[in-house]
């Protein structure tokens, strides 16, 4: 990372609540860093803050509420500047470095250079009310120097960071005036077309000017929230607000200041008032009339020109994401009964896990019954208790017989009794006919993990959202297909069929959730199939392996020079 980047500190301030001034904020970092800029937003919106929600799809959860932000920065340096009574001239610089209280968003798709980090208002513990109830502000600022520590952090962002984005507590307070003249090059006005929004806003212009002494600080008035409903109305607003905010933009001759005035206009969008949605993934791009488009139009005017526009996306990418930002469902998942052949007991394990870690309970049965038993009555059972049923189809299914004696029950228990749906979810390349393409299949086939756990969880009306971590000491299902980094293994038997309890019994002692795995000999006659067994396993479970390799044994002192061949992989 470069220093001495000679950023630019820029503050979005309303007077009023209400306006959609952090919404504005987060997405033209977005848009910033999308362009390979580095971009600091910090949430100085202390009584409530939120700018982490819009972010929360690309947030550690666990690191981010761990991380001291704004509030432990400063009582950090109160402290200091309470009980230390030796000092170096250059000591409170040490509290007033940003890296340290940064948290980055995982978004692998900025390019080199682009990057987005967040400072949050504070560790949101039981004592962070109290603190800043109990916190006094002309104490800090006049008897502790806090000026110092506010003009440290601000060189600091500056210097590692191109783009510095404050959202500023709202009205006139200790806490605005220093994130309105203190820090900010650019201080961004936002303001809806009320009366009360329109004066408080354009009386704080003129009293950043009034306050900012010798700096020059860019002040951009932005009406918000701009609905067109009422046109008469709306235009008597417009007038209002360009009457009271004459001469601002500073700098600009009258056509420039015209043009200004009808670019910044940020609209309401219904859609957006529900959920914290970034517009660069909610709206598509390059559409004028949209959000996306406003703030694009805003960012261009932020950066000088520089920036116009949201760099490129592939869609599915944006519509991928754009879900995860939707409020999860409240309700309940259901229990789920699941049907697959003993071959595609990988695919089994991972739509399993997927599910309960979704919240769902999940009764996974292989259609592989012992002979003379009653399959309606087991499997009737099963589906009685169950919320649905999901079905994984493959070529072994398909082809079955107590496979498709299930598929009967299922269907039947369907057209019974619709609360209990049949969802079929194809696991490889099949062939349907009758009865098995009476119903659409979920085809998982050319997805990768992330797309296939969405399409699992959409099949439930799920979000992605539903999902719990996975604790480091719960055992991970691999997602089925993926060949191990390490592998020297005979091809596979294509004509193999049948030992379905046999591979159930190795895959269960040999499963990575077993506490300890013992080693499993296959031991038999000459000619039973041992070997192709053990074949038709190591291909079938490949995925939940890093390493595996096949040691012919038959001579004893070639088996050293196998295992040395391993040694370079």
């Amino acid at each position: 990372m470069a220093n001495d980047r000679a950023g630019e500190v820029i503050t979005f301030f309303s007077f009023k609540g209400g306006t959609g001034r952090t919404m504005a904020l987060a997405n033209v970092a977005w848009i910033l860093a999308s362009r390979g800029k580095r971009v600091l937003v910090v949430d100085w919106d202390l009584d409530s803050p939120g700018l982490h929600k819009f972010f929360r799809p690309f947030l550690d959860g666990e690191l981010f509420d761990s991380t001291p932000g704004v509030v432990d920065m400063i009582s950090e340096y109160a402290r200091a500047a309470t009980h230390v009574t030796e000092r170096q001239p250059d000591w409170h610089l040490a509290h007033a470095r940003v890296l340290r209280h940064a948290v980055s968003l995982n978004w692998s798709h900025f390019p080199e250079g682009g990057a987005l980090d967040i400072i949050s208002a504070g560790r949101q513990g039981h004592t962070y009310s109290s603190v800043l109830s109990n916190f006094n502000w002309d104490d800090f600022y006049y008897r502790l120097g806090g000026g110092l520590l506010f003009g440290a952090m601000r060189d600091d962002m500056r210097r590692h960071y191109d783009y510095t984005l404050i959202d500023s507590r709202t009205g006139l307070s200790d806490m605005a005036a220093i994130c309105t003249v203190r820090f900010p090059d650019t201080v961004i006005n936002c303001f809806t077309f009320s009366n009360q929004s329109i004066e408080g806003a354009a009386r704080v212009a003129r009293s950043i000017d009034d306050l900012a002494d010798d700096r020059d600080i860019r002040i951009l008035p932005v009406p918000m929230r701009v609905e067109d409903a009422e046109k008469a109305k709306l235009e008597n607003g417009r007038a209002y607000a360009r009457l009271l905010f004459a001469g601002y933009p500073s700098g600009l001759d009258r056509e420039a200041r015209q043009r200004y005035w009808g670019e910044v206009e940020i609209p309401y969008r219904t859609y957006y008032a529900y959920e914290e949605v970034l517009a660069t993934f909610g709206d598509e791009p390059r559409m004028p009339l949209t959000l996306l488009a406003a703030y694009e139009r805003l960012t261009s005017v932020i950066s000088h020109g520089e920036i116009k526009e949201l760099a490129p996306m592939p869609e599915d990418t944006r519509k991928r994401f754009a879900v995860a930002f939707e409020r999860r469902s409240a309700v309940t998942p259901p229990d789920v009964f699941l049907s697959y052949a003993p071959e595609d007991r990988m695919w089994a394990d991972w739509v399993g896990t997927v599910l309960q870690r979704a919240g769902a309970r999940v009764k996974a049965q292989g259609a592989d019954f012992p002979a003379g038993a009653d399959v309606v009555a087991e499997v009737g059972t099963s589906v009685a208790s169950a919320g649905c049923t999901m079905v994984l189809l493959s070529p072994s299914y398909v082809r079955s017989s107590q496979a498709r004696a299930v598929w009967e029950v299922l269907a039947g228990a369907e057209s019974d009794r619709s609360r209990r749906p049949l969802i079929p979810l194809g696991v490889a390349e099949v062939r349907l006919g009758h009865p098995f393409d009476a119903w659409n299949a979920i085809d998982l086939v050319r997805l990768d993990e992330a797309a296939a756990t969405e399409a699992v969880l959409r099949a439930l009306d799920l979000s992605p959202l539903a999902i719990r971590d996975v604790s480091r000491e719960e055992p991970a299902t691999r997602f089925p297909g993926a060949r191990p980094p390490v592998w020297s293994v005979p091809a596979r038997n294509a004509a193999f069929t049948g030992r379905s309890v046999l591979l159930q019994k190795l895959r269960d002692n040999l499963s990575i959730g077993s506490v300890t795995v013992e080693p499993q000999a296959v031991h038999g006659l000459g000619g039973v199939g041992k070997t192709q067994l053990v074949l038709e396993y190591a291909h079938r479970f490949m995925a939940d392996y890093d390493l595996v390799w096949w040691i012919p044994a038959q001579q004893e002192e070639l088996i050293p020079s196998v295992l040395a061949e391993i040694a370079p992989q």
